[in-house]
């Protein structure tokens, strides 16, 4: 599911932004990006009580911000974000707007 922003302001200017992703149960996902310098680890996303749907929440400042999930040792896009920009080892990445 493509990232919402949401409203509120915890932090000054970050605003909070939730991830999905649905994939099989069990797994360990975590989602990099631009906002983490692309740690593939830093931030695991919790299964939801639907086996196989993964949740995060974020705080992020405003502007352009590139992201990928990961599954093990495998990077895949936000099959539900159509927003992507190519990347430097040529395939693409997500991308989310925080206004």
């Amino acid at each position: 599911m493509a990232p919402r922003n949401h409203r509120n302001k915890p932090n000054g200017n970050l605003k909070k932004v939730e991830f999905h992703f649905e994939t099989t149960p069990g797994l360990r996902v975590c989602l990099a990006g631009s906002f983490s310098n692309w740690d593939p680890y830093l931030h695991q996303m919790q299964e939801a009580s639907v086996g196989g749907l993964y949740r995060l929440f974020l705080h992020l400042p405003p502007g352009k911000h590139e992201y990928r999930f990961v599954i093990g040792e495998e990077w895949r896009i936000d099959p539900q974000n159509p927003d992507t920009v190519s990347n430097a080892y040529g395939s693409t990445n997500s991308v989310v707007i925080v206004e």
